[in-house]
C-alpha cells in the first residue's frame, strides 16, 4: 500500500501536537506505513522531546510569520509519501482514521481527494479530553453525535485535505501570497472542485463533506480561543479574502506560476 505522509502546520502549542502524534501513533487496525511532517515555524519551546517513530521534524523560522500555506508546501516538499494529508495540530483523529482513509481513498485517480470536516469542541470538552490524554471510538461517537458539546451548531472545514501529492505540486501547492492564516485553504479546495466537479462543490450543503461524515472521516477540533484578528495569525484574515476572491474571478487553476514556492528561507 503506498504510503501516507501527514502534513502539520504548527507553532507553540506542545500540548495539542503531542495529543494528535500519540493518536496517529495508536491507530488501531492499521498496518500500513505512513509518515508525520511537523513543520514547525518558529515555535518558541522545542518539540523534540514529544516526537514520535514516525514523526519527522522541520523547524524554519518564516519571517517571524505563521504562515499555513508556506508550512504545508515545505511539507509536501519534504515528505515521501504519494498521498499527502493536510491536518492542523489543533485537530485530534479518532482511533480508526487511518484505515478508513485507505479505504476509502481512490489510488487511481489523481484527481481524487478528500475533505476532513471538523468537530468544533467547546472549551469544556477540550479541557477534559486535554486532560484525559487520550480519545476513544466512544469519545469519537459522542462527539459526532452530541450537538451540547460542539461550539458551533454544525460540522464543517476545508483545511484538512486528502490528495495525492502528485496533484497537489502540479496545482503549484498552496498560494504563499496568503499570511496567517485564513482562504489559503479554500482556494485549494476550489482548484481541486475544478478537477473533480462530481465530488467537489463550492456549495453551502458541500456534497463531500456529507460522503466524508458518512464514512466517519471525521476530526475533532480543540477550542483555542476565540478569533482575535489582532494577532498576527489572523491579522491578515481580511486581506486574505480580498486575495481569495481576486483569484476566484481570475478563474487561477494553478498557483505560483514561475515561483519557488516551498522553499525553505
Amino acid at each position: 500500500m503506498k504510503k501516507i505522509s501527514i502534513i502539520i502546520p504548527y507553532r507553540d502549542r506542545k500540548n495539542n501536537l503531542q495529543f494528535l502524534l500519540n493518536a496517529f501513533e495508536n491507530q488501531q487496525d492499521f498496518e500500513n506505513d505512513f509518515e508525520l511532517i511537523i513543520v514547525d515555524l518558529g515555535s518558541n519551546e522545542s518539540i523534540l522531546d514529544i516526537l514520535t517513530p514516525h514523526s519527522k521534524h522541520i523547524y524554519v523560522n518564516y519571517k517571524g510569520l505563521f504562515s499555513r500555506g508556506y508550512a504545508c508546501n515545505i511539507g509536501v516538499k519534504n515528505c515521501s509519501g504519494n498521498i499527502i494529508w493536510l491536518v492542523d495540530a489543533d485537530c485530534m483523529p479518532h482511533p480508526f482514521i487511518l484505515n478508513k482513509i485507505i479505504s476509502n481513498f481512490n489510488f487511481n485517480n489523481e484527481n481524487f481527494a478528500i475533505n476532513c470536516p471538523v468537530i468544533f469542541l467547546n472549551p469544556t470538552e477540550t479541557n477534559y479530553l486535554l486532560n484525559k490524554g487520550i480519545i476513544t471510538f466512544d469519545d469519537y461517537v459522542k462527539y459526532k453525535n452530541d450537538k451540547t458539546v460542539w461550539l458551533k451548531p454544525h460540522i464543517d472545514g476545508t483545511s484538512q485535505i486528502c490528495m495525492h501529492r502528485k496533484k497537489y505540486i502540479e496545482l503549484g501547492g498552496i498560494d504563499e501570497r496568503f499570511i496567517g492564516h485564513g482562504y489559503e485553504d479554500l482556494l485549494l479546495h476550489d482548484q481541486i472542485a475544478d478537477l473533480n466537479p462530481d465530488f467537489w462543490s463550492r456549495f453551502p450543503e458541500k456534497k463531500e463533506v456529507q460522503w466524508s461524515i458518512q464514512r466517519d472521516l471525521v476530526l475533532i477540533h480543540f477550542f483555542h480561543g476565540y478569533r482575535n484578528y489582532r494577532t498576527p495569525y489572523m491579522s491578515k484574515y481580511r486581506d486574505n479574502l480580498k486575495l481569495y476572491k481576486y483569484l476566484i474571478s481570475k478563474n487561477v487553476k494553478k498557483n505560483n506560476v514561475g515561483k519557488e514556492w516551498g522553499k525553505i528561507i
